[in-house]
């Protein structure tokens, strides 16, 4: 899958909001819905993922199951590098539960 940079200014943004006790629940949940990262994401590199059989709905179930794992990287508790690498592991098993047989 293709790697983007980390979006650090994304990632502040969330890190203030999550330090809100009154934002802190909001906030999770946006982080967890996903579509912040997901739409950019596909939108961009939507060939590439086609050819690599990821469709929009595997992206979007692959990034549910590991949504939490967003937050601890917002929350500077892992890097971009590791939830990338989570994100990358979803996809492949989505594809993989998907196959026929």
């Amino acid at each position: 899958m293709p790697r983007v940079a980390e979006p650090y200014d994304k990632r502040r943004g969330f890190m203030e909001e999550l330090r809100d006790p009154k934002r802190r629940s909001l906030a999770r949940a946006a982080i967890m819905q996903g579509t912040w990262f997901t739409t950019p994401y596909y939108r961009k590199f939507k060939d590439v993922l086609n050819a690599q059989g990821v469709t929009w709905s595997i992206l979007m179930e692959a990034f549910g199951r590991i949504n939490v794992w967003f937050v601890r990287w917002a929350e500077g508790k892992i890097t971009w590098d590791e939830v990338m690498n989570m994100l990358e592991k979803a996809v492949n098993n989505v594809i993989r539960e998907r196959q026929p047989g």
